[in-house]
């Protein structure tokens, strides 16, 4: 079971890239961002977008990740 990193007793910054060996999924978090991108398949997006705890934005693999491009 996964855990938040700030539930756990990790005392350092949480890497900005990660994903599991069998590489299902991808999280990237750039600290400059108001915003984390999540990469899967099309069930995992869908239990993300509808999971009332979080507040989720699709996106395109080609847009533009920066402050000027608000994900939609």
């Amino acid at each position: 079971m996964l855990s938040s990193v700030a539930a756990s007793n990790i005392d350092r910054p949480a890497a900005g890239l990660w994903w599991p060996a069998d590489r299902a999924w991808f999280v990237a978090t750039k600290i400059e961002f108001e915003w984390t991108f999540v990469a899967g398949d099309l069930t995992l997006m869908e239990s993300l977008r509808t999971d009332e705890r979080l507040e989720v934005a699709a996106t395109a693999f080609h847009a533009a990740a920066n402050r000027a491009a608000e994900p939609r």
